[in-house]
């Protein structure tokens, strides 16, 4: 029995052996084959320095396989996509120098503003510079000389002489006058009218002489008033001369007169002096001329005619007999000069 036990434990001992033996066997031989077919017939493992043949990945190698012909194919394709690499990077690079034009092109307009305009790198295009210039140009021959087509304001200053004419009129003789004040400019219509309202402050000197073969009179009115002339000027290219033709109000403030007489009695001359015998009208309107040349914007100077059509003198309050029914219509001629804002 315990012979028995010792047969069956060598028997199973050899039987593993050799299953073991023929195990490794079997791996090394297989082991062997697959990588000579994976390796071109050799059973030298690859050291990974060298590449694995191509042909033979998939179905492996036989050993009659050549090195593929697609190597050279690859080699181009490699350049090929080199070059198109270096195509995209100038592509890349030639955006990128635009990007830089681009960016310079409009960092120079950055710093420019509309009062920069005429500078030359500040100019966008012709086209744009010259449409700036006409534009420009217009406005400035709009406000040109001061007849802009929007209110304007400013002052006149004036002097000059009155004469008188009507009935009664030839003994009287040439006076002066002064005034200032202050005018508006306005659009009327058209371009080259425009509406010139005037508020002036007037003072007024008339002077009378007579003489006959019994006494010498002698007469002085002194005229404080408003005067308020409504003229419409016209100029043809809103600069150089210009002409107004309008109407003209005057509103007396105080008007004071002096009457002196010499009369010959043959023994002696009588002197005699009368104050505030020659009352004047309340309201004078008449007709307004001007004239004139406008220097530049702010500066003109003008020639301005003024008829009245009402009397001077109240002539049924008048206390003169020489002066007594008389009609005198007062024609003035001043000089002015304007300043406008």
């Amino acid at each position: 029995m315990e012979r028995s036990r010792i047969f069956y434990f060598l028997s199973a001992l050899a039987i593993s052996a050799s299953c073991a033996f023929a195990q490794d066997s079997y791996e090394a031989d297989t082991d062997s084959a697959w990588i000579a077919a994976q390796n071109g017939g050799s059973t030298e493992l690859n050291s990974g320095n060298d590449e694995p043949n191509a042909a033979c990945i998939g179905d492996g190698c036989d050993g009659t396989e050549t090195a593929p012909a697609s190597a050279p194919q690859e080699a181009d394709s490699q350049q090929a996509s080199a070059g198109e690499n270096n195509a995209a990077g100038d592509s890349t690079a030639a955006a990128g120098d635009s990007s830089k034009l681009a960016k310079a092109d409009s960092s120079e307009y950055e710093d420019c503003t509309p009062a920069d305009t005429l500078l030359a790198e500040c100019k966008e295009d012709d086209d744009t510079y010259d449409r700036y210039l006409q534009e420009n140009a217009e406005q400035y021959r709009a406000r040109k000389e001061g007849f802009s087509r929007k209110i304007t304001l400013g002052f006149r200053a004036a002097g000059g002489m009155n004469m008188i004419f009507g009935k009664k009129a030839g003994d009287w003789k040439l006076g002066y006058e002064g005034s200032a004040g202050i005018f508006a400019k306005m659009p009327f219509f058209s371009r080259s009218l425009t509406l010139y309202p005037e508020l002036d402050f007037d003072y007024r000197v008339f002077n009378f002489e007579s003489e006959s073969s019994y006494s010498e009179d002698e007469a002085t009115i002194k005229q404080m008033l408003f005067e308020i002339p409504v003229i419409i000027l016209y100029a043809p290219d809103n600069e150089g001369i210009f002409v107004g033709l309008g109407f003209d109000l005057g509103l007396k403030l105080s008007s004071k007169s002096e009457y002196k007489q010499k009369i010959d009695t043959g023994k002696k001359i009588e002197k005699d002096k009368r104050k505030n015998t020659l009352p004047t009208t309340g309201v004078l309107i008449g007709g307004a001329f001007d004239i004139g040349y406008a220097f530049n914007s702010h500066f003109s100077a003008d020639i301005r005619v003024v008829q009245y059509l009402i009397n001077l003198v109240n002539d049924k309050a008048v206390a003169e007999t020489e002066i007594m029914d008389s009609k005198l219509f007062t024609f003035h001629t001043t000089l002015g000069i304007s300043f406008h804002l």
